[in-house]
């Protein structure tokens, strides 16, 4: 259980910094350093999230005759 828990909080924090880092550092397309870019394209976690919460409704729907 304590691996399940600590698995979790991981992938937590991990997401929680990526966020927290792109949304503190100021997006600067011109400047080509690592630290001044974005780790993430959130737009597209947010499609392919979308995408994937729509095809498990889909395969939920089709298992139980909704």
């Amino acid at each position: 259980m304590r691996l399940l828990q600590g698995i979790v909080l991981g992938i937590v924090i991990t997401i929680g910094a990526a966020f927290l880092h792109d949304n503190v550092v100021p997006h600067n397309p011109s400047a080509p350093l690592l630290e001044n870019q974005q780790l993430v394209n959130w737009d597209a976690l947010g499609r392919l999230t979308h995408d994937m919460v729509a095809q498990a409704q889909q395969l939920w729907n089709r298992a139980f005759g909704r």
